[in-house]
């Protein structure tokens, strides 16, 4: 009888700022098969557990990896998934989750996998992907620590994005906002909404928006 596969445990973060989330569609960029990541910031007094948690994890998975490679004379220990912010002083968490690959091994090699990341709103309902999470949302993020071991490098730990919950959205609209790029309010022209992007004189059955086949997010 083949062994029963031993499930992974999850783990939930406490409140935090998410930072670049690509958690309801993956990320093709460097990867065919997409990638789903977010960061996460805490103040320091709620990340230390969670550090505390992590750096454990790094030494069982060391541990192992030293015990399972025994002719290896040295093995590192990888630097951990999260680091210190200067500015803030917050510890900045990253998660990460492949969409989806190829199995290598056993008896369905070749056969392909795909993952969906999970993402709810405040009262656990499925938030729906019309709405574009941001950077600035403070938000949950179920995990799980995921120990690894690669020859050249060493071992160590990732932390593998399962679920997201979002507490305070802040929406991404495909661009920014004045302030981000210092600029504040000043005498002159305002943009009013009733003037139109359309050229005078065009018909009005012109064709179709460029935007409306939906944008790049």
């Amino acid at each position: 009888m083949a062994e029963k596969r031993k499930k992974v445990p999850n783990f939930t973060t406490p409140r935090g700022i998410l930072g670049y989330p690509w958690v309801q569609t993956p990320d093709t960029k460097f990867d065919a098969d997409g990638r789903y990541s977010t960061k996460l910031s805490l103040t320091p007094d709620k990340a230390a557990p969670l550090i505390d948690q992590i750096d454990e994890a790094i030494k069982e998975s060391h541990a192992q990896a030293v015990k399972d490679n025994p002719n290896k004379k040295t093995i590192k220990k990888i630097d951990p998934p999260y680091k210190v912010d200067e500015d803030t002083g917050n510890v900045v968490f990253s998660f990460a989750a492949k969409a989806g690959g190829k199995i290598k091994k056993g008896p369905k090699a070749g056969q392909t996998w795909e993952r969906k990341v999970l993402v709810f709103d405040s009262k656990g309902k499925p938030l729906s992907k019309q709405v574009k999470i941001g950077s600035g949302t403070e938000a949950k993020v179920s995990f799980e620590l995921n120990p690894y071991y690669v020859p050249k490098d060493g071992a160590g730990v990732s932390l593998r994005l399962c679920a997201v919950q979002v507490l305070n959205l802040v929406e991404w609209t495909g661009g920014g906002s004045a302030d981000q790029y210092g600029f504040g309010e000043e005498d002159g022209y305002e943009f009013s909404e009733s003037e139109s992007d359309e050229p005078k004189g065009e018909a009005e059955d012109g064709g179709k928006d460029e935007d409306e086949d939906g944008d790049d997010f």
